[in-house]
């Protein structure tokens, strides 16, 4: 897991003083290159959901191709429980972009953001969506941490310090507070746990 504290700051602006001086310029980058992008969040749509994820299995990512998990039987389950949330971005009415997160009381799970590669990765779309997600999570009064995935999840201090041991993961680490980095050892002990599995109607973190 790669956690972000979203119940701690108060603001956005505190979230983004927060950060190292490689999430600022990721900040930096969204408000030069994403100017014309719009953020909402958007009622599921079985069919446009089916699409994305098919077009995120069909191209490289970090050079290979990822398949998902589950299928879009299990996206139906969230939906119908009540713990599915989807953000979209728009560019002139189009919508190019789509990703969804579990929200388990507070704790949110996060997918990958689901976009056309080829045509928005230079802009830095996906850097575009996590800090919005980020920005309506502070704001939102159901939402306190979000994971990102990624390296351990038996213990929040012990991922912190091992970050470097998983590459394909490394990016999510700047979008978490420098402190947080920087001090592993003044961070919660926290677990996350699974207890109908990865795929379950439940997950929570508990502390150590």
């Amino acid at each position: 897991m790669v956690l972000i504290d979203v119940h701690t700051p108060k603001t956005f602006e505190e979230y983004i003083k927060s950060l190292s001086k490689r999430g600022k310029r990721i900040w930096r980058l969204v408000k030069s290159r994403c100017k014309d992008i719009e953020y909402k969040k958007v009622p599921y749509n079985r069919e446009e959901m089916a699409r994305f994820m098919d077009l995120w299995e069909h191209q490289l990512i970090r050079g290979e191709y990822r398949h998902w998990a589950f299928g879009i039987d299990y996206i139906d389950k969230l939906e119908m429980i009540g713990v599915l949330e989807c953000f979209a971005a728009f560019k002139n009415g189009e919508k190019i972009a789509l990703h969804f997160v579990e929200n388990h009381n507070g704790y949110v799970e996060c997918h990958p953001v689901m976009y056309d590669k080829t045509k928005y990765s230079s802009i830095g779309l996906s850097k575009f969506m996590w800090m919005n997600l980020v920005k309506y999570a502070i704001e939102s009064p159901t939402m306190k941490w979000l994971d990102l995935g990624g390296g351990r999840d038996d213990n929040w201090q012990e991922a912190i310090k091992e970050r470097k041991q998983h590459p394909t993961c490394f990016y999510k680490w700047g979008y978490v507070a420098k402190e947080v980095k920087e001090c592993p050892d003044k961070q919660p002990k926290l677990r996350l746990c699974l207890p109908q599995g990865k795929c379950g109607d439940s997950k929570f973190l508990i502390e150590l």
